[in-house]
Parts: structure tokens; C-alpha cells; sequence
């Protein structure tokens, strides 16, 4: 059994080759991460960047564990992690639902029920969550004629 060779198209080695740097850009960051980790305090403060570790220790490591912070942050690092994924889990759930009953036609001015609720819920979820998602400035601007605000 003869193999033949596939020939390379010069198309399919450019776009090789801009798939590498993609991944190169994307993934630099987090090698500049796990390297900067090995590195002293005045080596990351000094103005020269060092591509590869020079004199790397495990002493930064070793410092965040023994100053009792880092379990309780992990803690409450995975709680945020957790709760910000079931909540987007929720909300997705209920746009799906709200989608599929728009599409479906359930959803129209003669017909109650839960595909309206679901509907209006979701709605609502949608204006309050871009209410509170408006500039710091101008929510301070409007908040201070609220009954009760200075």
C-alpha cells in the first residue's frame, strides 16, 4: 500500500502559521504570569523585563502561605466563582426558555400563564441589571434626589 503525501498549500501554511501567533499572543500572558511568580519583588520592579526566570525561587510561594491570607481568599474566590456560574446558568436557562416560547408563539397578548411569566421575569431581570450597570457618575447624579439620599 502506497501513501501519498499531501501537498501544502501555501493558503493553508499562512493560516497555520497566524493560528501560532494567536496562540502565542494568547498564551503569553499566562507564561508571563507563572514566570513573574518565580521572580523577587525588586527583579519585577526593576525596569528591564526578563523573558526567563533568573534566579527563581519558590519564596513568593512560600510567603503567601505562611501569611494565612490565602486559603481564605481561595475561599471566597471559589464562592464568587460559584455563585456568578449557577446565576448564569439561571438567567441563560430562562432566556433560552424566553426565546423558545417567543418563537413558539406562546407568548402573545391573548395567552397567560408561565411562558408569560417567564417572559416578563426575564425582562425585568434585563432592565434592572442595565439600571445598575450604568456609569458610577451619573448614578450618583440621579440618586441624590432619591427621598432620604444627601
Amino acid at each position: 500500500m502506497t501513501t501519498r503525501r499531501r501537498r501544502l498549500r501555501p493558503g493553508r501554511l499562512l493560516l497555520g502559521l497566524v493560528a501560532l501567533l494567536v496562540a502565542a499572543v494568547w498564551a503569553f500572558p499566562v507564561y508571563w504570569m507563572a514566570i513573574s511568580s518565580l521572580m523577587s519583588n525588586i527583579r519585577l520592579q526593576s525596569g528591564a523585563p526578563t523573558f526567563w526566570p533568573v534566579n527563581a525561587s519558590l519564596d513568593n510561594y512560600a510567603a503567601v502561605w505562611a501569611s494565612g491570607s490565602f486559603l481564605p481568599a481561595l475561599r471566597m474566590s471559589l464562592l464568587v466563582t460559584g455563585l456568578t456560574i449557577v446565576c448564569t446558568l439561571v438567567f441563560a436557562f430562562l432566556a433560552a426558555l424566553a426565546v423558545i416560547f417567543v418563537l413558539l408563539g406562546f407568548v402573545g397578548f391573548g395567552f397567560g400563564g408561565l411562558p408569560t411569566i417567564v417572559f416578563w421575569v426575564l425582562a425585568g431581570v434585563c432592565v434592572i441589571s442595565a439600571w445598575r450597570l450604568r456609569p458610577a457618575g451619573q448614578r450618583r447624579r440621579e440618586d441624590r434626589h432619591l427621598p432620604g439620599s444627601r
